[in-house]
């Protein structure tokens, strides 16, 4: 989260420094987590602060991390609305840098892929 700056003159947005994240800074983004019911959805930054900064996106439900889907852009229908599959490693095309995992937005030039069995 950022704290609210209120229109103060002087103020600078900062990111909250946690334990996963304890150097956090207005220029370097920090991790996130959203959780709805049984649902947790987070950002990992990977590399954060270098050239091959990237997000690993991890969505599980009841605690558990949902299956690797069989393609790109496979999506799950969450609280969020979709989470797209956008592959993990170098198998699946990527950069230490790119998105890996599960995001809010589709992996682009790629094809729209298929809805994710439920997780239940």
């Amino acid at each position: 989260m950022f704290a609210a700056c209120l229109g103060l003159s002087g103020c600078e947005r900062k990111a909250e420094k946690t334990d996963a994240n304890p150097q956090a800074t207005a220029s370097q983004p920090s991790n996130e987590t959203l959780q709805s019911g049984k649902w947790t959805y987070r950002i990992i930054i990977t590399q954060p602060g270098t050239r091959s900064q990237g997000r690993m996106g991890e969505l599980l439900y009841n605690e558990k991390p949902l299956a690797k889907p069989s393609a790109i852009n496979d999506y799950a229908e969450t609280p969020w609305g979709k989470i797209y599959w956008h592959g993990i490693s170098l198998e699946d095309g990527l950069n230490l840098w790119d998105d890996q995992g599960w995001m809010r937005k589709p992996r682009p030039r790629h094809p729209e892929g298929k809805p994710v069995a439920g997780p239940e």
